[in-house]
């Protein structure tokens, strides 16, 4: 494999060449990175399998290391996510947040 010369290194190009197969890798990842988490909490904190922490903490496992790839990758700056944005996209937050937070009570 060879660099492009734009800044993208070999450790990028496996996400670009094949993508099918590359997400595929990705979601594969992130099953066993969330399921290997839960795993380690359960032996870790005792927490039983039937509590929602236990799917929580390996969720919120993957979504980092998820994220921490893509920021390694610089997609979200590509995606312009990395960016605070306009007040448009904080009132839509707002709005959904605080949508959320009526629907929990």
């Amino acid at each position: 494999m060879s660099s492009t010369g734009d800044g993208i290194g070999k450790a990028q190009e496996p996400g670009i060449t094949p993508p099918v197969f590359f997400v595929v890798l990705l979601i594969l990842g992130s099953l066993v990175v969330a399921g290997l988490a839960a795993t380690l909490a359960v032996v870790l904190f005792g927490v039983d399998q039937t509590d929602p922490s236990f799917g929580l903490i390996g969720n919120l496992t993957a979504t980092l290391c998820l994220v921490f790839l893509l920021w390694r990758f610089g997609w979200l700056e590509a995606a312009g996510i990395a960016s605070w944005g306009g007040w448009r996209a904080w009132t839509a937050a707002l709005v959904l947040l605080v949508y959320y937070l009526l629907e929990l009570t």
